[in-house]
């Protein structure tokens, strides 16, 4: 695979898991507004550093400049339009194109603090990638020019080569719709987790492991497991076929937020079907039905109550021969609670008519 090829897709994924830093060596120089290098061919400041490509990062080792050391924050930038900060309120943009990698950089040098931007052509060499300043604002000089700072006008740049490196190998989980999962079935949900592993520097893929809480649960680029309610901590490890490793952690949250399905009704013991009215002589042969049902909790719990509209000073009479209340209303109220283990609740209720 062509490194350029390489970098650029690298850069877009940010793969998770080992350093796979190397070696970092090339010039500074500085064009000032006519186009001319500050500092002839010969008389560049010499820089070294490390490119990371499983990470996507980039270090530059201080250099001094005119006896003042000069160091560099680096943001290393993918495919794609960025714009940041110019240091003085405004914002400065740069587009990286297909096969070119970017930086935002932030230089310090003595008191001065100066944003600037740079884009690379990214070409292989032998054994070596080769990063080629571009002229990433267009106005005919190499690099992009400052607008802020006391340099304004200038562009600073970087060209370097990164060695080719060894064989590397990076990893990352993918929780298949996302790492908060509403519980599927009694007790948890199986939960779809993808290894995505990235290969560097002519490696191949030896094996790919999981563990789940601290036990193993099996091997492969996807698996399926059932998790149950709660927090779970998710690791997953690639190896190469000679022996390299990566490793990525994640916790995956089952949740149940789902209250239960509940219907409540007023049945005919009679005909065991749901009634809406009842003459009242047969109202005492009207029970109950409550059926809840959960899909993670197999056994929610109900409670009901039936109650009856009232008057101010409706006095209930009590028959003492059979200890049985008699009823001056025409309409009994069902209101009826379904609650699962985590405590999502239900309420249902129905309305049963008494005719005279």
């Amino acid at each position: 695979m062509k490194r350029m090829i390489l970098a650029t897709i690298l850069l877009l994924t940010l793969g998770k898991g080992i350093a796979w830093a190397t070696a970092l060596t090339g010039i500074f120089n500085m064009y000032d507004p006519s186009g001319e290098p500050l500092f002839p061919p010969g008389l560049e400041f010499s820089i070294s550093g490390d490119f990371d490509w499983s990470t996507g990062t980039m270090f530059v080792e201080p250099f001094d400049v005119f006896s003042s050391p000069l160091t560099a924050d680096i943001e290393v930038l993918g495919e794609g339009t960025h714009t940041r900060d110019d240091g003085c309120g405004g914002s400065i943009t740069a587009t990286v194109g297909p096969g070119q990698v970017g930086a935002y950089i932030i230089f310090h040098w003595g008191y001065h603090v100066i944003p600037a931007l740079m884009v690379w052509d990214v070409a292989t060499q032998g054994d070596a990638s080769i990063f080629t300043i571009t002229d990433s604002d267009g106005d005919g000089i190499p690099g992009h020019r400052l607008t802020c700072s006391d340099f304004i006008g200038n562009s600073p740049v970087f060209n370097f080569t990164v060695a080719e490196p060894g064989p590397g190998i990076g990893v990352s989980v993918e929780v298949e719709g996302g790492n908060t999962q509403e519980c599927s079935a009694p007790g948890g949900s199986t939960v779809t987790l993808t290894a995505n592993v990235s290969l560097f520097g002519g490696a191949e893929l030896g094996s790919v492991d999981w563990m789940i809480d601290g036990e193993v649960v099996g091997s492969g680029q996807t698996i399926s497991p059932f998790l149950s309610l709660g927090s779970h901590v998710v690791q997953v490890a690639a190896t190469t076929s000679t022996g390299e490793t990566s490793s990525d952690t994640t916790s995956v949250h089952v949740v149940d937020t789902t209250p239960p399905d509940l219907v409540a009704s007023f049945v005919d013991r009679r005909s065991g079907q749901e009634v809406t009215s009842i003459d009242r002589p047969n109202v005492h042969r009207i029970v109950t039905r409550l059926e809840a049902s959960d899909v993670c909790d197999p056994h929610p719990s109900t409670e009901a109550t039936v109650g009856f509209p009232v008057v101010d000073g409706l006095r209930l009479k009590i028959q003492g021969k059979r200890g049985r209340v008699t009823l001056t209303t025409s309409r009994l109220e069902l209101t009826a609670t379904a609650r699962d283990e985590s405590s999502n609740t239900t309420t249902a209720k129905k309305t049963l008519t008494i005719l005279p």
